[in-house]
């Protein structure tokens, strides 16, 4: 199980152990309570590290090679998983080969390692103002009012998600 904090709120990444894919749960708080729950259907086993930033999923391939790369990326607010956004490999270090938590710090932009006894700190540099369109704000455009399109809670998961991924 993973957890993670972002710009957001918290997070927590875990296997969906009653399936035979192994597929990754996360679940997004609001406080105490459960504000969304995802059930992905990637193996939750075949990625290294989990983290979130800016409400996009990442995985690494490993955490046992010195030289990795993020293997998977997924836009939870989208629901998309971002497979052509990335020019090239966003490529990854365990410098001590024996990564067993990453975790993001939204206010100073920063990844947080355990590698092996080591904490480590990965700068990043964060592109902002990636436009994005609610559903709720389709909706509104819409000439027809079908209130089944648009889950209330659901629009609420565009509000803060303005940061382009890594």
């Amino acid at each position: 199980m993973d957890i993670s904090v972002d710009e957001n709120g918290a997070w927590v990444i875990y296997p969906n152990i009653y399936s035979e894919l192994n597929n990754t749960i996360i679940m997004k708080f609001n406080g105490t309570s459960i504000e969304f729950i995802w059930n992905l259907t990637v193996d939750y086993q075949r990625l290294g590290e989990t983290f979130i930033i800016c409400g996009i999923l990442y995985g690494i391939d490993t955490t046992k090679q010195l030289h990795t790369h993020i293997a998977f990326a997924y836009d939870l607010y989208e629901n998309v998983e971002l497979k052509t956004m990335f020019q090239q490999q966003i490529e990854f270090t365990n410098p001590f080969m024996n990564t067993t938590y990453v975790g993001y710090n939204s206010k100073h932009q920063t990844l947080y390692t355990w590698d092996k006894g080591n904490i480590l700190e990965y700068l990043l540099k964060i592109e902002t103002q990636i436009p994005r369109i609610s559903k709720q704000s389709i909706n509104n455009d819409d000439d027809n009012d079908n209130d089944n399109d648009v889950d209330d809670n659901d629009s609420e998961h565009h509000h803060h998600h303005n940061d382009k991924p890594l």
